[in-house]
């Protein structure tokens, strides 16, 4: 308990590539999807939702959260090359293995020791996409393989970097937002027999990362400094506002058909997080600012990772004991908010001992 104590206490501020305002940014990310899952496990599962309001579209579409996440890789793994800080290729790909693959593979162990389904888990081992396969505990782990998509796109920069000029540079560009036309806006990902996990691969959402890349571009040139706090806050509002009509109007689509024929929800998703995240970056101290970056924030953010991986399994099988012992009827009525409770303090229990004894060795292993 100590130890618990301890790593809420301290302080987040700017240490390595880590900033209060992205670790803030991490929890409420999981937040999101936590929120999310515990919806979908307690009412919808699966359906949509009609004239959902503003602030609970938050919670019926909390899937944004896995885009906020690729929006915050973007950054964080692209903010110290523009520093210019040298990291060989040999370093990152140690760095990202000591960061992910750990608690990745405690859980796999799990999985595959609860569901048995061990052809399943050793797609999984290597990051490729398994569906809902090893359901619960399989369900998030297409991120996790979208991520790792990213790493080598990343690795494959640093290697050939030095041989490529920037004009090369303005031309894959070009190709990768033609490609994302051609499947996602036309509609040619219908078209494909796998269309649906295409929307889930890097080719599908590597808008996110580029945005995260962008706003690590500006922020360490200091570019566009953002002054007055009630600009500020304007900004903060209206983004936040923005955001919860795109997912207002996602809520009434069911998601795969959203993938494939309103993909580019995404981009306006990426966009409207890149803003958030450049006015808390860039914006100074505004009035709003403490809403998000505070400790409570900053501290779910940092045991983000293991929240991410662990809470789905804690919500389903909690609820499914609940509405076995109590009827789902009584369960929607009565009993969905007592659930979301007791999910809360267990996933937060779990996930800080997790971080404590799992995360933390390696994190420090790799620093």
């Amino acid at each position: 308990m100590k130890k618990l104590k301890e790593n809420f206490s301290n302080k987040v501020g700017l240490k390595g590539q880590y900033l209060e305002e992205l670790q803030a940014l991490r929890g409420l990310a999981v937040l999101l999807v936590f929120l999310f899952h515990w919806h979908g496990v307690s009412f919808s599962l699966g359906k949509t939702v009609q004239d959902v309001n503003l602030l609970y579209a938050f919670v019926v579409s909390g899937s944004t959260g896995v885009t906020l996440f690729f929006v915050l890789s973007g950054f964080l793994l692209t903010f110290g090359l523009f520093q210019g800080k040298k990291k060989s290729p040999q370093v990152f790909l140690r760095d990202r293995y000591l960061r992910i693959v750990p608690l990745y593979w405690v859980l796999i162990l799990v999985a595959v020791l609860v569901t048995g389904e061990l052809a399943v888990a050793l797609k999984a081992l290597f990051f490729q996409f398994i569906g809902f396969g090893m359901f619960p505990f399989g369900v998030v782990l297409w991120t996790l393989a979208t991520e790792v998509q990213f790493y080598f796109a990343l690795l494959l920069y640093l290697y050939l970097r030095p041989f490529v000029t920037n004009r090369q540079l303005y031309v894959l560009l070009a190709l990768l937002i033609a490609s994302y036309l051609f499947f996602f806006v036309f509609g040619y990902a219908a078209d494909t027999g796998g269309g649906y996990w295409l929307t889930k691969s890097l080719l599908g959402r590597w808008p996110a990362f580029f945005v995260g890349i962008l706003v690590a571009y500006l922020f360490v040139n200091k570019q566009n400094h953002i002054k007055g706090a009630y600009i500020n806050s304007a900004v903060f509002v209206l983004s936040f506002w923005l955001l919860a009509v795109v997912l207002q109007q996602g809520a009434a689509i069911p998601d795969h058909i959203q993938e494939v024929t309103w993909h580019y929800h995404h981009v306006y998703e990426s966009l409207l997080w890149g803003l958030i995240m450049y006015v808390l970056l860039m914006g100074g101290q505004f009035l709003l600012r403490v809403l998000l970056v505070n400790r409570y924030f900053i501290y779910l953010g940092r045991i983000s990772y293991s929240v991410y991986l662990l809470h789905l399994p804690i919500i389903y099988y909690l609820i499914a004991l609940m509405k076995s012992k109590l009827g789902a009827d009584a369960y929607v009525e009565n009993y969905a908010l007592i659930a979301l409770l007791l999910a809360s303090v267990v996933t937060i229990i779990i996930s800080s001992a997790s971080y404590l004894y799992i995360e933390k060795p390696f994190l420090k292993a790799k620093s």
